[in-house]
């Protein structure tokens, strides 16, 4: 959507508690969750000259948090037992979309509703990071009725932050001696991801790193994205588009960090997927269990062996 071509209401990390998955296990527990809404709204007149009121061409934030906050209000008392089905990512984002079309009907202003944002961040999903975080971008003008989610989706993003691990990594020889803290972020962008793959491909990357020893952060990352596009993404998300971020925050004295980024995507009529798909040949590469015990390079290499 382009820059000044509408107006944004928005609800930025609203706590709650629900009762979702994944944990950093994988599971379905109660657990802390924080949910924004970006609301894109037409723009009310050319000249933007709006009332000083809440009217027909805005939505009160008030409502919308209102809204929210109702999805899981009869999970978070302490009288009545959790009995409902645990949400997943996907489908409380479907949820939280009909709540805010919901609340923007009853104001009866529905037609000036653009589009919508939707980020839902799980702080204890994350065994070594900061959070998970799972988004969708909903084209509402294109499908005006609620029961249209899924047409409506454009975009299906999931995020692990900041994933704090020790590593040998560097060219110096001092860097040679001792680990130090890498930062990782990883990002998926896929019509077929889901939330409940944050945690086993968390722990490719964790296990990649506390193994590897190499002298670049470049060849670490290359690394780990290669081994979640083939032993995750053939087998779970084709089409995917994989970032990932390493940065080292004491490497530079004067830099809060420094680090490098790589972007693939695994579609196969592009070089980098069909490179991949070619090496791999027709047979899908071993999947990794989730959790795995011992060392991932010792797993991959006996499944390797077995796969000739």
């Amino acid at each position: 959507m382009e820059a000044g071509q509408s107006n944004i209401v928005f609800v930025d990390r609203l706590a709650t508690k629900l009762q979702i998955e994944p944990d950093a296990w994988g599971k379905a527990c109660l657990q802390p969750a924080l949910i924004s809404v970006k609301v894109f709204l037409a723009q009310a007149s050319p000249d933007d000259s709006l009332p000083d009121s809440i009217d027909k061409h805005t939505v009160h934030y008030g409502n919308l948090s209102r809204s929210l906050l109702s999805i899981t209000a009869f999970t978070n008392t302490l009288v009545l037992p959790v009995v409902q089905t645990p949400w997943s990512l996907s489908s409380l984002a479907l949820e939280v979309r009909q709540k805010v079309r919901k609340t923007i009907e009853t104001a009866g202003n529905v037609d000036i509703l653009l589009a919508l944002g939707i980020d839902i961040e799980l702080p204890k999903a994350s065994s070594t990071g900061s959070s998970l975080k799972w988004s969708v971008f909903c084209d509402e003008s294109s499908y005006p009725s609620r029961e249209d989610a899924e047409s409506a989706i454009r975009r299906r993003l999931l995020c692990l932050c900041g994933i704090r691990l020790p590593a040998i990594i560097g060219i110096h020889p001092h860097e040679r001696l001792m680990k130090q803290t890498v930062i990782f972020d990883i990002s998926i962008r896929s019509f077929l991801v889901q939330g409940g793959m944050g945690p086993p491909i968390e722990q490719i990357a964790v296990k990649t790193a506390e193994e590897a020893q190499y002298q670049t952060l470049e060849s670490l990352v290359a690394l780990i994205l290669r081994r979640i596009c083939v032993h995750w993404a053939f087998r779970c998300a084709p089409d995917a588009t994989i970032t990932v971020t390493a940065s080292k925050p004491i490497a530079v004295r004067d830099a809060e960090k420094v680090g490098v980024t790589i972007v693939r995507k695994t579609d196969r009529s592009l070089p980098f997927g069909k490179y991949l798909w070619k090496e791999c040949g027709e047979k899908l590469p071993a999947e990794i269990p989730f959790p795995l015990q011992g060392r991932l390079d010792a797993f991959l290499e006996t499944a390797q062996e077995q796969a000739i």
